[in-house]
């Protein structure tokens, strides 16, 4: 993907874990792994099948706390655009 001017936020989506980079075509200016992946997910919250209001809950409380670092630099480099 060519990068543009502005920056933008990456998002690397695996089962053990995600990685958001925040980035330029000159700079990185902020990278972080969570241990949020997808396989993480699934086996920490997701217990009935369709998945419970109660696990879609806890998921998201779970990922508002994991993604405190993410939020804090996304208001010292604001992006409008998510790769």
């Amino acid at each position: 993907v060519p990068f543009a001017a502005e920056r933008w936020l990456i998002m690397d989506i695996g089962g053990g874990s995600v990685e958001f980079i925040i980035a330029d075509k000159d700079r990185v200016y902020w990278a972080q792994s969570f241990p949020i992946g997808v396989a993480v997910l699934f086996k920490n919250f997701h217990h009935s099948d369709p998945i419970a209001p109660q696990e879609i809950a806890a998921t998201r409380r779970f990922l508002q706390a994991q993604l405190q670092p993410l939020q804090a630099a996304l208001q010292r480099y604001p992006t409008h655009t998510l790769v």
